[in-house]
């Protein structure tokens, strides 16, 4: 668009300004005309570019996070942020996001498209920042994001969940597949907690 704008406002300014042999021959009537339809075209292309950025101004604020693709595995269609605009989705399992306590990523799994691994001793408090870290970082909220099957896990060094290490426990608020971690993991998880807070005080 400024190319345009710019091209009409040169060839404008010199039918405008320009002595008349240098007008390609036009007599003067003729030259003036051109001139005036060139200015008139010039600022019609003004007036709807103002009246679209007025427009875009009125309009909702899009999310900052980019473009959006669209996902249907069975349980309805969900728009998320295109991820791999921030992340290298080339390589086997783009990573999303990970921490000391978790990894987020996207898995080339036509079953469970997305991964998230605990890999804190808290693992109720690690799951939970998970999860909204996932919604975040893909810009959908509760709803949608049970739509997409989600392969969570807790990370084998802590030996608490290897009952579930193949499937998952889901997203903890989804019905499909939202699974409690075991009884006896999430008493562990408390008694490591602890442990480490008393070795600290000491």
């Amino acid at each position: 668009m400024k190319k345009i704008l710019t091209v009409l406002f040169v060839v404008s300014l010199c039918f405008a300004f320009l002595a008349p042999p240098a007008r390609a021959g036009l007599d003067e009537d003729t030259a003036n005309a051109i001139s005036g339809i060139i200015g008139g075209v010039f600022g019609t292309i003004i007036e709807n570019e103002n009246a679209r950025q007025q427009q875009r101004a009125q309009s909702p604020t899009p999310a900052p996070t980019g473009e959006r693709v669209n996902f249907n595995f069975g349980r309805g269609a969900v728009s998320v942020t295109d991820f791999c605009q921030f992340i290298d989705c080339n390589v086997d399992e783009p990573c999303l996001f990970e921490n000391e306590s978790y990894g987020i990523y996207a898995l080339k799994n036509s079953k469970y498209p997305f991964g998230i691994i605990i890999t804190d001793i808290d693992i109720e408090t690690s799951r939970s920042e998970a999860e909204k870290k996932f919604m975040e970082l893909l810009d959908i909220g509760p709803a949608d994001a049970c739509k997409l099957p989600v392969l969570l896990f807790v990370d084998k060094k802590f030996n608490c969940c290897a009952s579930d290490s193949s499937t998952g426990y889901g997203l903890s608020f989804c019905r499909i597949d939202g699974k409690r971690f075991p009884a006896q993991a999430i008493k562990d998880s408390d008694r490591r907690i602890h442990g480490k807070s008393s070795g600290k005080r000491r």
